[in-house]
């Protein structure tokens, strides 16, 4: 796995990445997003600040500018991008739900 870098335990399926700019209105907004969105899907979903070290790994990883914050993604089994968003596109938790259980079903 391409992952093996990050803290978090990397399981077998898709999961949902966000890397925000760390500022307390983003970590507020990502993170209700993230209770509404825990309740509905029993995939991983790691919410990562630019300012740990993580988040730099993370978005360096994956070639996201740091201009390009927010990025909201969803990642395959192979580490591959599936789906993502930057900046000011909206993502809703339903369309992410959806999108993670049909990358397990693929």
């Amino acid at each position: 796995m391409g992952l093996d870098f990050l803290a978090v335990k990397d399981y077998a399926g898709s999961a949902f990445y966000v890397i925000y700019d760390g500022s307390a209105r983003q970590q507020k907004h990502w993170q209700d997003f993230f209770d509404t969105l825990d309740d509905n899907v029993k995939h991983q979903t790691y919410l990562f600040d630019i300012k740990n070290k993580d988040g730099e790994n993370l978005r360096s990883f994956y070639g996201f500018a740091t201009n390009q914050l927010p990025v909201a993604f969803i990642v395959r089994d192979d580490d591959q991008i599936a789906y993502q968003w930057v900046g000011s596109e909206l993502v809703t938790t339903e369309h992410v739900s959806a999108l993670l259980k049909q990358e397990s079903n693929t």
